[in-house]
């Protein structure tokens, strides 16, 4: 995953090649990876996608990252989000046994940056961790009895299994 400072430099409205699914198709030119802090100029697509589910989180990340409010979404079928300033994040994606660097989201400038954890104060912590034990105890509970029925006990990732925790 890389965080890239970037400029938009054209939107569309689009439909995917596969399936004809609607979107906002939005280009931008990065100018610094965010993640090393080098400079990297490079040119990078991605889409807001129109249909189902999608379209409301759609409708928010275009009025919060770009600030569009307008009355239709005809309206961005013209370049009109040229020249916004943006952070974007990419992840790595293989297709058709290539990998390519493809655009997850956008987000305000600065946005991006891992910013610092706050801590709930202790009531707010211990309110949390009491409905947190109930599934706790449930889980562990049910994974007692699987083990008592015969079948193996859960002992979590073993080490360098790939999992991310």
């Amino acid at each position: 995953m890389n965080v890239y400072s970037a400029v938009v430099t054209g939107n569309t409205l689009a439909t995917s090649r596969n399936k004809g699914t609607p979107s906002v198709e939005i280009q931008v030119r990065t100018t610094a990876n965010l993640t090393t802090g080098e400079s990297v100029a490079k040119t990078l697509t991605g889409n807001l996608w129109l249909s189902g589910k999608a379209i409301d989180s759609t409708t928010e990340t275009l009025y919060k990252v770009f600030g569009w409010c307008g009355e239709s979404f005809a309206e961005l079928g013209n370049p009109i989000l040229s020249g916004i300033q943006v952070d974007v994040v990419t992840e790595d994606e293989v297709y058709e046994g290539k990998s390519y660097e493809k655009l997850k989201f956008f987000n305000r400038p600065g946005e991006s940056a891992a910013k610092p954890l706050t801590p709930a104060d202790p009531a707010e912590a211990r309110a949390i961790a009491s409905q947190a034990d109930a599934a706790l105890r449930s889980f562990k509970a049910s994974k007692a009895s699987a083990t008592a029925q015969g079948q193996k006990a859960y002992t979590g990732p073993t080490p360098g299994s790939g999992l991310p925790f």
